[in-house]
């Protein structure tokens, strides 16, 4: 998790310190992150905890689930309805 963590960051810094980061060819920001990545990681310690959600890390933080009803929920609704 240590990779995805050190990524998340570098992304956040992308982001926030390149105004015009949506305006680069998708090669392009991938060559910058890559050589940027690399140099991270070479003077990274990885002895440090990860404190990032998993959900950042994966990449997920947008399609948190909402509005799921739990399965003892859902078999009380379906002898409700038959």
């Amino acid at each position: 998790m240590h990779h995805k963590s050190i990524k998340l960051s570098i992304r956040k810094q992308l982001k926030k310190q390149f105004p015009n980061w949506k305006r680069l060819a998708r090669k392009q920001k991938r060559d910058i992150a890559k050589k940027i990545l690399a140099e991270t990681v070479a003077e990274y310690d990885f002895t440090q905890v990860v404190e990032a959600p998993k959900e950042d890390l994966l990449g997920i933080e947008a399609q948190l689930p909402a509005g799921i009803i739990k399965l003892d929920k859902m078999a009380r609704y379906i002898d409700m309805v038959e």
